[in-house]
């Protein structure tokens, strides 16, 4: 062995190289936020976890605090391809098939969605009957549509008919999913089936849907499509192309179910492919179901990070979560609830302990509330992803992951249609917070400083998300200064009853009255906010041209609101006043100690908006959504 001491020489030159080394790898971005643009608004179930009947921890006390600290709006049951063999009505499975007795519907709705203030999202059986001697009975799926929302009251929206049927055996020998419309269970008899073809499961779908429809009108039904040029789109016949040209007509959303695979360095870098595949689905939607097409939503109803385990599933999570929701998706559940989600019989884990991805889930939900508007933001290298909101509340925020397992990463922010204050909250979870596979502690929260007007930077650690939040500055905010609602175009939602603004009968005239009715995306209900400068906007309708107007400039209480060819008069100039959870009062500058208010505090469709002193009622708050 050689004990010689190191000379200086060499002691210098190992400190260069280690420094050179350090420089090397150090890494730097310049992202660019637009704060002035709108993408999509978070949707009200956008953030979901699927559930399964085989969980045998579902039923727990403690599920449901969870889930309502993580953000979850929404939770799928009862589990993928359990739902071609579960009967709601018995709670109970076929096929030989594992499920625990106390995961029925009912405990289900009561003991978790309810309380954590989720919704349920149902996927009702499509391969089989409770016989077990056919497929799946619209009539059995109807009955659980009326139970949930007329007998119970649920308001469940969201129905999927069947589990990813393309796994039925028509197409070969990829044969998972149960679906008895062709009895014979051999293989290779089921190849090529008609009764089992994606053309059968479209014309079948039809009836499901009025079936249930016909119990709740209000309800949206939905099929499962393939990933768009993938297999079996790709298969003779196009999976995709038979099913759509059969039901498109008939139905209100797809599905899509997205697992990327890959170690954790693939993993994290496909989420970059998500508008490319929201795209292709919009573009199939509008070929193979015609006219209807581009109003037929996209869900993600099962997606996750495969074998990856640790901090990166976490990055993964919120990147995939976000991805698919500033795309216009209406949902996305993480799979599944005690399988990566929430800890189940983990060693030295305490069960329904927060995995990874609840804290992607978690940090998503704290960028991007309900209502909140997505704006576009880039980033100069594939090893940062981006994410930024424009607020309800008035806020900026913009969310930074660095996808690097080593290295930090010093951010460069720039910003336009925006000023900011001079420092905000920061929000931190990552590598740090991971003692192994399972996180030690929870999201950190901080004061960052030094934020310019038109940028910031931030170091971001290896692994790691960082969440900054920031107020408007002095200069005011929204593209347009003195205020806090970005200048662009939304639907004007109140708050105690749930209805858009909206000019009655859809009429252009002058004087045109205003009333609340639910939210239809036609152009009477959508209006344009301009800043004035001063803290004071216009608010012109979509299909009229006319200016949101107090009629006659009066000020008295019950003095109706209609609208009028902008003038540029005071009670045409309105302002926004925060008040709570993304809402606002609208003010006209004509009548300060006035507001826009539904007469009579009514949630009745059609009720007249009139001038009313304020008093703090949720008839008196509106929300701006992406419309």
């Amino acid at each position: 062995m050689n004990c010689k001491s190191p000379s200086p020489i060499g002691l210098a030159a190992a400190l260069f190289y280690a420094l050179f080394q350090a420089q090397a790898f150090a890494s730097s971005t310049t992202v660019t936020v637009n704060f002035g643009s709108s993408l999509a608004a978070m949707p009200p179930l956008g953030l979901g976890v699927d559930c399964a009947v085989y969980d045998n921890i579902l039923i727990s006390s403690t599920v449901a605090s969870q889930m309502k600290a993580g953000g979850i709006q929404a939770m799928r049951y009862p589990g993928g391809s359990y739902a071609d063999i579960f009967n709601w009505q018995n709670s109970t499975v076929i096929a030989g098939a594992y499920m625990n007795a106390n995961d029925s519907f009912d405990n289900f709705m009561n003991t978790v969605v309810n309380p954590a203030g989720a919704k349920a999202i149902i996927t009702v059986n499509y391969g089989s009957n409770p016989s077990n001697n056919g497929g799946g009975d619209p009539a059995v799926a109807a009955a659980w549509v009326k139970y949930a929302n007329i007998t119970k009251g649920w308001g469940i929206s969201y129905w999927e008919i069947g589990n990813e049927n393309a796994g039925n055996g028509y197409y070969g020998n990829q044969d998972w999913e149960y679906d008895l419309h062709f009895l014979d269970q051999t293989p290779a008899d089921r190849v090529g089936q008609p009764a089992l073809s994606p053309a059968a499961y479209g014309q079948n779908a039809v009836p499901f849907v009025q079936a249930m429809k016909a119990q709740d009108p209000t309800i949206k039904c939905g099929v499962g499509i393939s990933l768009p040029h993938d297999w079996p789109d790709t298969a003779s016949p196009s999976y995709n192309q038979q099913l759509l040209s059969n039901c498109g007509s008939a139905i209100d959303f797809v599905i899509i179910h997205w697992y990327p695979g890959g170690d954790a360095t693939a993993l994290l870098q496909t989420p970059l492919q998500i508008a490319g595949i929201v795209s292709a689905t919009k573009s199939e939607l509008n070929t193979y179901a015609g006219s209807h097409g581009s109003q037929i939503q996209l869900l993600i109803t099962e997606t996750g990070a495969g074998n990856v385990t640790g901090p990166a599933t976490t990055l993964f999570a919120a990147d995939d979560y976000l991805s698919w929701l500033e795309n216009g998706v209406a949902n996305v559940d993480y799979e599944e609830l005690h399988n990566g989600f929430l800890t189940s019989s983990d060693a030295g884990i305490a069960d329904n302990s927060p995995a990874g991805p609840y804290y992607g889930a978690k940090l998503a939900s704290l960028l991007a509330a309900t209502g909140e508007t997505f704006v576009s933001a880039s980033s100069g290298s594939t090893l940062l992803g981006v994410h930024a909101v424009r607020k309800a509340n008035g806020h900026y925020d913009v969310m930074l992951i660095n996808r690097d397992p080593n290295n930090a990463n010093t951010v460069t922010v720039n910003v336009s249609g925006a000023t900011l204050a001079s420092s905000g909250t920061l929000y931190q979870f990552g590598q740090a917070n991971f003692n192994g596979t399972y996180p030690s502690s929870g999201v950190s929260q901080s004061t960052i400083a030094g934020i310019a007007t038109g940028s910031f930077s931030i170091t971001v650690p290896a692994y790691t998300i960082s969440l900054v939040d920031v107020a408007p500055g002095s200069g005011g905010g929204g593209g347009g200064g003195g205020g806090t609602i970005a200048n662009g175009t939304y639907k004007i939602i109140n708050r105690n009853s749930g209805l858009a603004l909206d000019v009655k009968g859809a009429t252009t005239t002058n004087t045109s009255r205003i009333d609340q009715w639910p939210y239809n995306a036609t152009s009477n209900q959508k209006w344009t906010v301009t800043s004035l400068g001063s803290g004071e906007y216009s608010i012109v309708g979509v299909g009229s041209g006319k200016a949101l107007d107090v009629y006659g400039a009066g000020t008295a209480n019950g003095t109706v609101i209609d609208i009028y060819t902008p003038n540029n008069g005071a009670n045409q100039k309105w302002s926004f006043t925060a008040t709570s959870s993304g809402y606002y009062r609208i003010t006209p500058a004509n009548a300060t100690g006035s507001c826009l208010d539904v007469s009579g505090a009514s949630t009745a469709d059609g009720t007249a908006i009139d001038l009313w002193n304020y008093n703090g009622g949720n008839n008196q708050q509106w929300s701006f959504q992406a419309p």
